[in-house]
């Protein structure tokens, strides 16, 4: 989570605009902190943690895409 904050600060972004996604125990941290989503392949634990569960990577994305527009 270290280099999220330090690029978030450098471009002023605040954390609604960004998007983390995580799989194992050690992105648990970055997940809470976002508000971050999980893999339905994750480990029980992190996938508590997510504020929803996607298949693949490229679900997330396109839910991203259509918020943009």
């Amino acid at each position: 989570m270290d280099i999220i904050k330090i690029i978030q600060d450098a471009e002023k972004i605040d954390n609604k605009s960004i998007y983390t996604i995580g799989d194992d125990i050690n992105d648990i941290q970055m997940i809470k902190h976002y508000n971050g989503y999980s893999l339905i392949t994750a480990k029980e634990e992190t996938k508590r943690a997510a504020s929803k569960l996607y298949e693949e990577l490229n679900q997330l994305i396109k839910e991203i895409d259509k918020e943009q527009d």
